[in-house]
């Protein structure tokens, strides 16, 4: 990933844009819906100074822009499982992957980590023209299995991977990793 572009979805507290920039990202543009978790992810990306290659941008991510509600303070113990249900006290805006795109010159990696958002993006999204994604799918969530969305991607001409085992059944969540083919 050295000198490329990485679009992060679901940056939390800013762990996952920081190790993206630190592995020597050129650019990061990182969305993170939760008010307080984005403003610790802001915090971090100061802290390790790293503002001029990480860009946080306090919004989610879907397959059409728009606008969501969202509480404003979440326990962050549970950011990492917090499921966005359109309920909240705060609305944040929702950009599209094809709005993203055009914010990026470098479509090299896509991580999506956002708790059920996964399966909108790649089932509704127009081409997603990234050379590499990784995702966390959450078919407990969103009830879409993830050989549907693995299926999607290789329609368009990825190839798809689980890369390893996890004690929780597969079928509810785990991490996919996908590769264009040349």
């Amino acid at each position: 990933m050295k000198d490329r572009e990485v679009v992060d979805v679901g940056a939390n507290i800013g762990d996952s844009p920081i190790y993206f920039a630190i592995r020597g990202a050129k650019k990061v543009l990182a969305f993170e819906p939760l008010p307080s978790v984005y403003q610790v992810a802001l915090e971090n990306v100061k802290l390790n100074n790293l503002e001029n290659v990480i860009t946080l941008i306090n919004a989610g991510v879907g397959s059409k822009d728009g606008v969501i509600k969202v509480p404003s303070t979440i326990d962050l113990d549970k950011s990492g499982v917090f499921h966005v249900t359109g309920e909240g006290d705060v609305e944040v805006p929702v950009y599209s992957l094809k709005r993203i795109r055009e914010m990026v010159k470098d479509t090299y990696l896509l991580k999506m980590d956002c708790e059920g958002c996964e399966a909108d993006v790649i089932l509704n999204s127009e081409e997603m023209d990234f050379e590499k994604i990784i995702f966390e799918h959450h078919a407990s969530l969103t009830h879409v299995p993830y050989k549907r969305l693995t299926r999607k991607l290789e329609e368009e001409g990825y190839a798809c991977d689980k890369p390893w085992q996890i004690l929780v059944d597969p079928n509810r969540v785990g991490v996919i990793t996908c590769e264009k083919r040349r």
